[in-house]
């Protein structure tokens, strides 16, 4: 069941949604070790022993519930992170391949001079771009210095 949330009491309810069954489990544990508690105590103990001993298993019980929630967030961060190493990871392979340079040679010749031309290399790539070079041979005859 998929569940969009729109507002604060939207995330809640969505919240108790995905999660119902841990809820339940960790509830059914906590009512269990009291109700195990009530029923196994002594009975000789008096008013004054029962409710300190009430409240150790008490805030035993909520020490527990608070560790298995640090468990739950601490694995819910582990997942997180995996996932942006991933995406990062992603977007590097996208950003490297988006500015590799794409390089054509192409051969000009002069439209004046017959048999006069050179080479121009030019980046038409998304990386960095830069003056295009031109490479030209020298009129045969004609020494260059």
């Amino acid at each position: 069941m998929t569940f969009a949330a729109t507002n604060k009491e939207d995330t809640a309810w969505a919240f108790l949604l995905r999660h119902w069954k841990w809820i339940l489990i960790l509830g059914s544990v906590n009512w269990v070790a009291w109700y195990g508690f009530e029923r196994i105590h002594n009975i000789e103990l008096g008013y004054r022993d029962l409710w300190p001993l009430r409240f150790y298993l008490l805030s035993g019980l909520l020490l527990f519930d608070n560790l298995c929630v640090l468990w739950w967030y601490a694995n819910l961060t582990e997942q997180q992170k995996e996932a942006a190493k991933q995406q990062l990871r992603l977007a590097k392979k996208d950003y490297i391949e988006r500015n590799k340079p794409v390089v054509y040679s192409d051969r000009w010749e002069h439209p004046e001079k017959e048999g006069d031309f050179c080479y121009v290399i030019r980046n038409v790539g998304g990386g960095g771009r830069g003056r295009g070079l031109a490479a030209s041979r020298p009129d045969e005859g004609q020494g260059r210095s």
